[in-house]
């Protein structure tokens, strides 16, 4: 599955001209709950960063609604204790 898009709103002021899309997507059901893993990603000014996602869903009157998703960037070990990573400077 692939899919795209841009904010088009995202302040006050104008775009952000972030674009975020899916380039995969796994997802599964077992009776009224879902969830889903994926990969995909978020680019400004021409430069990519690839993120991991996950979400659980439940199925509410016919329609899915999340319960939970999560969004993350895949550090290498070499820079996990960077400042830039924990929060400090």
């Amino acid at each position: 599955m692939r899919s795209s898009g841009c904010f088009a709103k995202g302040t006050p002021e104008g775009e952000l001209g972030v674009r975020v899309g899916l380039d995969d997507v796994k997802a599964f059901r077992e009776g009224s709950v879902g969830w889903a893993a994926g990969h995909g990603y978020s680019e400004m000014e021409g430069k990519r960063v690839t993120v991991r996602l996950t979400t659980v869903l439940r199925q509410e009157d016919g329609d899915w609604k999340a319960v939970e998703r999560h969004a993350s960037i895949g550090v290498p070990n070499e820079q996990m204790l960077d400042p830039m990573f924990q929060g400090t400077t």
